[in-house]
């Protein structure tokens, strides 16, 4: 389908966690303003009953060609994490209802995107040009207020779920040129370049690179 310079790989991952530690507050006020223990205020009681989900697609082609030593890379992740909370000690805006704080994780970043170009230039020297995008990381709209009289100050507006906000796109290019410099005989594997790739983390980027050895 593919001309042998061009390749694409595609996977998918799936994650389910459960037992998520998460933080509730037992002593949390009712509708009326009553805690069950008046003489004590907000507890933290971290618990084992949170869950997290996530799925993430990873794209990946590259076009190589031999006979100049070029290769450009294009990698693309997408991804959808999601929790109970932020963290062990990130308390809910409503311990009545700590369900209700199903939603993005703290670092559910949805698209990511990595380019790289490598190429040759004069003299041996060799240029490699590399971009990374990624759109914004989550965030919870909150009024600032202590509207149910929890004694924590993380209420949401009504209808708002947690971390629906998003902050704006992130783009980074880097650019390198390199020569390198061998000794001894030919290597026994050609003088042609040699591309690696490997995926990082669960949600860190797909790095590629391109050796090349003059003997």
């Amino acid at each position: 389908m593919f001309p042998d310079p061009f390749t694409v790989q595609a996977s998918n991952m799936r994650q389910d966690g459960r037992n998520q530690l998460r933080p509730i507050n037992p002593n949390a006020p009712d509708a009326a303003g009553r805690r069950p223990e008046p003489g004590v205020g907000t507890v933290a009681q971290v618990e084992s009953t949170g869950r997290l989900e996530s799925n993430r697609l990873y794209v990946s082609a590259n076009y190589r060609i031999a006979q100049t030593r070029t290769m450009l890379g294009v990698n693309y992740i997408l991804a959808d994490t999601r929790d109970h909370a932020d963290g062990p000690l990130s308390p809910p805006a409503d311990s009545r209802s700590p369900d209700a704080e199903w939603g993005p994780a703290a670092q559910d970043v949805r698209h990511r995107l990595f380019t790289i170009f490598n190429f040759p230039l004069p003299k041996g020297v060799r240029g490699n040009i590399m971009s990374q995008a990624q759109s914004g990381l989550p965030y919870s709209i909150t009024t600032g207020r202590d509207d149910n009289g929890d004694g924590v100050s993380n209420d949401r507006p009504a209808g708002i779920g947690r971390n629906t906000g998003r902050g704006a796109w992130r783009w980074d290019l880097h650019a390198r040129v390199s020569r390198g410099f061998g000794s001894g005989g030919e290597r026994e594997d050609g003088d042609g370049p040699m591309i690696r790739s490997r995926v990082g983390g669960d949600d860190g980027p797909v790095m590629m690179t391109m050796e090349h050895s003059n003997a």
